[in-house]
C-alpha cells in the first residue's frame, strides 16, 4: 500500500469512527461522537459498589434482593453499610443496572 493509499484509508477509517461512534471500554455502552469524552469522564469518575465477601456462619434472614433465606455456608457480600445479601443476587442486580442504566435510574439508600 503507498503513502496516498495509506492515508486515504485511514481518512476513510477515521470518518467512520466519527460518524459510527464508540463502544465504551469502562461500561460498554455505545456513544455517539459527539459525548465520547464526557461520557468517558463521567464513566471513570463514577463511583463503584465495594462490597467485602464472605460466608455465614448461622442463618441470618432473608436476602432483599432474591427474596431467598440466607442459610448457614451462604456466600454473601457485605456492603459498607454492613446490610448482607447473596453475593450471586448483588453480581446479578449489578449486571441488570450496568445493561439498563440509562442514567434515569435514581440511587437509593
Amino acid at each position: 500500500m503507498c503513502a496516498l493509499e495509506e492515508l486515504l484509508y485511514l481518512n476513510t477509517y477515521t470518518k467512520f469512527f466519527y460518524v459510527a461512534g464508540i463502544k465504551c471500554p469502562v461500561c460498554a455502552k455505545f456513544v455517539l461522537p459527539d459525548d465520547i469524552e464526557c461520557h468517558l469522564v463521567m464513566c471513570l469518575t463514577k463511583p463503584r459498589l465495594s462490597y467485602n465477601e464472605d460466608v455465614l456462619t448461622d442463618d441470618k434472614g432473608e436476602c432483599v434482593i432474591c427474596l431467598e433465606d440466607l442459610q448457614q455456608g451462604d456466600t454473601i457480600a457485605r456492603l459498607p453499610c454492613l446490610c448482607i445479601y447473596h453475593k450471586r443476587s448483588v453480581y446479578v442486580m449489578l449486571l441488570i443496572l450496568r445493561l439498563f442504566d440509562d442514567g434515569s435510574i435514581a440511587e437509593t439508600k
